[in-house]
């Protein structure tokens, strides 16, 4: 599931031309759900078909707040056509805001500009479900968050879409989980050590690949995590307009 809190103007106008086109389309998405629960699809349909969940939070301007919650049925067929359910969800699933916190993790709002990455944790997990735990030098850890962020670029430039992204998300036999730490200037202008968590698996070909470079180079893991009183590993709570809530 990808959550994300924003007042970013485009991911805002991508959130309401989702919403408007779902509500326009309700009755053929109510047909859908109905053949979809009742096994009435067509093959041609159900080959078409994904289903989605969607929740939309709208935080007011008098502090109040308005959420709805939609079960979807997107068409592969109608990715292209502009004004579909299909086109205005997988647009605001691809915008920047949420591409950033699918494919970095928790921590990613911490950033900055120029973040310096510290020592840092890898978890690789084989097709045989054997874990093993490796260290990453800082180095490495910045190769890796380069990496990533091309990841993020491509998705940018339109090398992925939502259907993509749901399918690699649990396809690979082999996939990586990453604690990276890194330090970075806080509200205060102060600096300060964060976690970021990003998951790497077929939905993140260029981290895949890197880290499956490195993998020989690795070493045991003998990093000694950041105090608790320096490290914060999960988002501070901002005040923010709109919601979203995909998976």
């Amino acid at each position: 599931m990808t959550n994300v809190t924003t007042d970013d103007a485009d991911t805002i106008r991508r959130l309401t031309a989702a919403h408007q086109a779902i509500v326009k389309n309700r009755n053929e998405q109510a047909r859908m759900a109905k053949a979809w629960e009742t096994g009435t699809l067509s093959q041609s349909d159900y080959d078409d078909i994904e289903p989605f969940s969607l929740r939309l939070t709208y935080y007011l301007k008098d502090g109040s707040q308005l959420s709805r919650s939609y079960s979807l049925y997107l068409r592969r067929s109608e990715l292209t056509v502009p004004s579909s359910v299909t086109a205005r969800v997988n647009a605001l699933y691809m915008c920047r805001e949420s591409v950033l916190c699918r494919v970095l993790g928790y921590g990613y709002e911490h950033l900055g500009d120029t973040p310096r990455f510290l020592d840092s944790y890898c978890y690789y997990y084989d097709e045989n479900s054997n874990t093993k735990d490796y260290a990453l030098s800082a180095a490495q850890a910045g190769q890796v968050y380069a990496a990533l962020m091309q990841d993020v670029q491509d998705s940018d430039n339109g090398g992925s879409d939502i259907f993509a992204v749901q399918e690699h998300l649990y396809d690979s036999p082999i996939f990586f989980w990453l604690e990276l730490y890194f330090e970075s200037t806080n509200e205060k202008g102060r600096p300060e050590v964060y976690s970021l968590g990003p998951n790497v698996n077929n939905s993140t070909p260029n981290t895949l690949q890197v880290l499956n470079e490195l993998l020989p180079e690795l070493k045991s893991n003998t990093v000694t995590p950041p105090s608790d009183d320096g490290i914060h590993t999960l988002p501070a709570t901002e005040d923010a307009s709109t919601e979203e809530s995909v998976n």
